[in-house]
């Protein structure tokens, strides 16, 4: 089931199986955006409006800079993704 991610630095991000995200994203086939391997489980950056291997976002958040004047897009996908996924 997706769930909200807390995020140290402040990011939106929804933890969010594969399969789930396939059934309400056209084009997911659980392809990592970043490294494009196959993963089951990932994390939905709304900032980035990518899905992330553990990995990959594992690495991503330790590097990210959280930039406040992206905020609205950042919230927009998050709202728009955790509606379709069903994440409070």
């Amino acid at each position: 089931m997706a769930s909200k991610e807390e995020n140290a630095k402040g990011f939106l991000v929804i933890k969010v199986r594969a399969v789930e995200l396939m059934k309400v994203s056209r084009g997911s086939l659980g392809i990592c955006d970043s490294c494009n391997n196959a993963a089951f489980d990932g994390y939905y950056v709304a900032a980035l409006n990518h899905w992330m291997c553990k990995d990959c976002y594992d690495g991503w958040s330790k590097r990210a800079k959280y930039y406040p004047e992206d905020s609205h897009i950042e919230k927009r996908n998050y709202e728009r993704y955790a509606k379709l996924l069903n994440v409070k």
